[in-house]
């Protein structure tokens, strides 16, 4: 199992690299037609829109995950056509309610009477949003990487392609943003269709979908109540401060979320494999092992932004970014820690996803006192670090309900000593002094950050572990090169 897990994670990874490059790449075109408030208005309405997918959506694509993965093509077909049915019919009686409350949803959501119009563009594309993620996620639940890659892949390239001709070429801003997302979105929504064809009837089972209902819809207030507690940082500054300074943050939030690429190639391939082969012992040892490779990968991305975040802003922005350096390490732990959650396997499995409701109520709590305490004193920064705290206790209290239902050995006290050095290295480098130093003071703050490198892949993955992978990467690189 383990060797089937990184090689679907890799695929998945690979996708998320590209998708995630592009639009990385796209930031320095962006960043001279969008400013800081239309950064804070794409952000308040992708808030929006999450919160509306989890909620409307009653989250019947995790119910889909946990039954499609070992049924029949008759069994496939009842659970997947009776969830889009019911998606549809949900999703029209919801956009009917908020045109009748157009300008106070409006209102709610931005408390600026100018976004009327983008607003209307966003509830265009939630139906069809909703519907492509469901499609495509179940290309995930049938161990079919390769589709979902490409069609990933696909998406991202074409979405960067036309937000570049509306933003950048005809210069329509935020609206630009939208008009891309409708036509890449119903695209997508196209292709995923075909590919999950067999799969579609206009047959609605109630059995059936009772079942994914079941399964889902405690998932239903926790996720709502983890997306507000992600995004809360966010509504409270906008409260606090302003769209401006919104802008500012979800700018530090996108070069974090870097951080996320190699987890979200752990959670499209680790669940489905855990449901279809939990009852093997190996599986135990596979998950330890592999949390330990994706958490050192984790460290040594935070490492290198605690490092480089200055100068990529520098390069990749315009100076009105520039102040977004300091929260992006923060951010990205709060990233890495919002999704490891999937290494607490057991709560999947023994369906015990009651759990997630309330370590949602917790988040959301936690995330609204901290807010509420660190925004007024450190301002920006305080609603990174409020939101990394809520994230780690989060994902302590997912693993120690996990280990409980379904154990697995994982190496805590090296997790632990690891993780303190690569944030005693972030104090150092942005309190300490040694910019003042010159020369010396950078080439001590080199060697600290190359040791840390070195050692801790060692210290947590054990020295014969590396050695193994480092041969295994040299002798495909020398396969390559003879090829």
């Amino acid at each position: 199992m383990l060797k089937k897990l990184i090689k679907d994670s890799l695929l998945y990874t690979f996708s998320s690299v590209i998708t995630k490059g592009i639009n990385f790449f796209l930031i320095p075109i962006l960043t001279l037609y969008l400013t800081p408030r239309d950064y804070g208005i794409l952000d308040m309405f992708n808030i929006f829109i999450s919160l509306i997918g989890v909620s409307v959506g009653f989250e019947l694509n995790q119910g889909l995950a946990r039954y499609t993965s070992q049924s029949s093509l008759a069994e496939k077909t009842k659970y997947i056509s009776s969830v889009l049915i019911f998606t549809i019919v949900i999703y029209a009686i919801f956009l009917l309610v908020c045109l009748m409350l157009y300008d106070e949803v409006n209102a709610l959501i931005t408390g600026d009477a100018s976004t009327l119009n983008i607003f209307f563009l966003v509830l265009i594309i939630l139906l069809p949003s909703r519907l492509n993620y469901i499609l495509k996620a179940q290309l995930k639940w049938d161990l079919r990487p390769k589709a979902h890659v490409l069609i990933s892949t696909a998406y991202s390239l074409l979405m960067s392609l036309f937000i570049y001709i509306t933003v950048a070429i005809y210069n329509l801003g935020v609206v630009g943003y939208y008009y891309s997302q409708i036509i890449v979105v119903s695209l997508s929504l196209i292709a995923v269709v075909v590919l999950n064809r067999k799969y579609l009837s206009l047959y609605f089972s109630m059995k059936e979908f009772q079942k994914i209902f079941s399964f889902s819809f405690p998932l239903v207030l926790s996720s709502v109540t983890l997306i507000l507690a992600t995004y809360i940082d966010r509504i409270m500054i906008r409260s606090h401060l302003d769209l401006t300074e919104v802008g500012i943050y979800g700018m530090a939030f996108r070069f974090a979320s870097l951080c996320g690429l190699i987890l979200i190639g752990v959670q499209s391939s680790l669940m489905p494999n855990v449901y279809k082969n939990y009852k093997e012992e190996s599986t135990r040892e596979s998950l330890a092992t592999f949390f330990n490779v994706c958490y050192v990968l984790v460290l040594f991305i935070i490492l290198s932004l605690t490092v480089f975040s200055s100068w990529i802003l520098t390069v990749m922005t315009q100076p009105e970014y520039y102040s977004a350096a300091k929260n992006i390490p923060i951010l990205a732990i709060s990233t890495i820690f919002g999704g490891m959650y999937v290494f607490a396997a057991g709560i999947g499995i023994m369906k015990k996803t009651k759990i997630y409701f309330y370590v949602g109520v917790f988040s959301l709590i936690s995330n609204v006192v901290l807010n509420t305490l660190f925004i007024p004193v450190f301002g920006v920064f305080g609603a990174s670090l409020a939101t990394s705290v809520t994230s780690i206790c989060c994902f302590l209290i997912y693993m120690y309900n996990s280990q409980k239902l379904y154990y697995v050995q994982y190496n805590w006290s090296k997790i632990i000593v690891a993780s303190l050095a690569v944030v005693l290295f972030y104090f150092i480098f942005n309190y300490s002094n040694y910019q003042n130093q010159g020369s010396i003071g950078l080439f001590y703050i080199i060697t600290l950050y190359a040791l840390l490198i070195i050692c801790i892949p060692i210290y947590v993955l054990g020295l014969p572990f590396v050695k193994g992978v480092v041969h295994g990467a040299v002798n495909k690189i020398k396969a390559v090169v003879n090829l």
